[in-house]
């Protein structure tokens, strides 16, 4: 039962995934973030009492309701812009103010290196310095070890000759 199901399923949801409308994406004539101006449209002159007035058929007059919408989101959009080119303004400048920060820190950085390795040569050239010195006891130490030495020697020579 099953098996004789999914033989009439499958074809079926192949079918309508294949003829399916498709939604294509519908070419812009200007972008997002950049407002389509639109011109006003050149109407008619009427006189009513003695007054001349603009007059529009209905195709004129949804462009002109168009354009007063476009002027109402603007009026709201244009303060916003206004404030998030300030923000991003503050934002590139704090970052530049930080850069140079970075780069005194760098050439305090690098003179501090150059000042702690001339610092560390120093020592070193000191500390082998000192380990290849002779110090002042070294002379009565091996003086005192030869002198023992000789007496040591002198002394067995004298014990070995009296036997």
């Amino acid at each position: 039962m099953t098996e004789k199901l999914g033989r009439l399923v499958i074809p079926f949801l192949v079918a309508s995934m294949v003829f399916s409308p498709i939604a294509w994406a519908q070419p812009t004539s200007a972008p997002a973030s950049q407002p389509v101006l639109r011109t006003l449209p050149a109407g008619q002159m009427v006189d009513v009492k003695k007054e001349k007035l603009k007059g529009f058929n209905l195709e004129e007059f949804k462009v002109i309701l168009h354009i007063y919408t476009d002027y109402r989101v603007w009026g709201v959009q244009l303060p916003k812009m206004q404030l998030q080119i300030d923000d991003l303004t503050k934002l590139s400048q704090n970052q530049t103010y930080q850069l140079g920060l970075r780069a005194e820190e760098v050439k305090i950085y690098q003179q501090e290196r150059k000042l702690l390795t001339e610092k560390y040569l120093n020592e070193n050239k000191l500390r082998h310095l000192c380990e290849n010195k002779p110090n002042f006891g070294s002379w009565i130490a091996w003086g005192s070890a030869a002198a023992m030495g000789i007496i040591a020697a002198v002394l067995a020579g004298i014990l070995i000759s009296k036997d």
